[in-house]
């Protein structure tokens, strides 16, 4: 008998496509009876059935992957919140959940594969990772059992969890294009995270739907800090905003904190929408109005989809939809 084989592996000896080889072991209709015989007796002879492929159950060890660089940014009760709910369903399923913290540098060293399969990890979710880092490219190729936060691949291996970034977008701006704000303004986070993308592109098309004009320099560019919340609401009052539309409720505690010692009012002057519903946003001064995501929500969602993909199940986005909470800091524009 050969030495175990990985998926893509299989695939490429026998020259199929990498979903193809996953549908064929998954029973999957759309593939052929022959072609499903092939796969199944190839599995057979290099021990990828009784090896790689164990199913979930008894001994099944997954993790929770954040790239370290943005534990800070990503927020701690964000990780407890998913944390919560993932290791809600895998207690149910009896996995044991492991924690790993990794940087870019250390992405660097060790190709994503290895570093998954000499932890002896079944499946794991990744979060936080930038599009510049090593691993951010390996979810593309990679022939682990692999779910990523807020990031795409067409990989039948790698699945993802994400909120509708555009929608939330389009719900904050179209909340402020309702209280009678035509000047709106929009600080997003980093260009290397995949959200800020999407929430720029929401922004973009809500405020084409909206009636208002889009002006891309009512758009500053900043990194999720509170600091640059700060500065990005400094610069967009100065371009004549009186709505603010921020990528994360920290930059949007920023803003509300600069315009303030500016000697401004929010919301009398400018009203303020965040995005994330971070515990502060509550007792903050205003209360925030943001656009909530349900993390635990979110880690319940990975772990299901993790086992499904330990189970051979293909099916493996999964897109939640974002709420918007209406709070102290948004009101209507008065006159013009």
């Amino acid at each position: 008998m050969r030495n175990t084989i990985t998926m893509r592996g299989m695939a490429a000896e026998l020259g199929l496509s990498l979903a193809t080889v996953s549908k064929a072991l998954s029973g999957k209709p759309e593939v052929s009876g022959a072609t499903r015989e092939r796969v199944a007796a190839f599995a057979k002879e290099t021990g990828y059935i009784n090896g790689q492929k164990r199913l979930p159950g008894n001994g099944t060890r997954v993790a929770l992957v954040i790239q370290d660089a943005d534990i800070e940014d990503f927020g701690t009760a964000f990780f407890f919140g998913i944390l919560t709910g993932f290791k809600q369903y895998a207690k149910n399923r009896g996995f044991e959940v492991v924690i790993l913290t990794i940087s870019p540098a250390e992405q660097g060293l060790c190709d994503y594969d290895k570093y998954i399969k000499d932890r002896q990890l079944d499946g794991v979710f990744v979060m936080g990772l930038r599009t510049t880092d090593p691993y951010y490219k390996q979810l593309a190729r990679t022939s682990v059992n692999s779910v990523a936060l807020d990031i795409v691949m067409e990989n039948p291996l790698t699945g993802s969890v994400v909120v509708d970034n555009l929608a939330g977008a389009r719900l904050a701006v179209g909340h402020l294009a309702g209280l009678n704000h035509k000047a709106i303004g929009f600080i997003n986070g980093h260009g290397e995270a995949y959200v800020s993308r999407e929430r720029l592109a929401g922004y973009i098309t809500a405020m084409c739907e909206n009636g208002p004009v889009y002006n891309p320099a009512l758009v500053y560019a900043g990194d999720f800090s509170e600091e640059s919340g700060a500065r990005g609401a400094e610069y967009l009052h100065k371009m004549g905003a009186t709505g603010l539309f921020c990528a994360s409720d920290l930059m949007a505690l920023g803003a509300v904190r600069k315009l303030l010692s500016m000697g401004l009012s929010v919301p009398g002057d400018v009203s303020i929408v965040g995005f994330d519903n971070a515990p502060f946003s509550q007792v903050c001064s205003p209360p925030l109005t943001t656009v909530a995501q349900d993390w635990q929500r979110i880690g319940v969602t990975a772990c299901a989809l993790l086992d499904g993909l330990m189970r051979g199940i293909p099916v493996n986005h999964a897109v939640l939809t974002p709420t918007l909470i209406v709070r102290e800091s948004t009101t209507m524009r008065k006159g013009e």
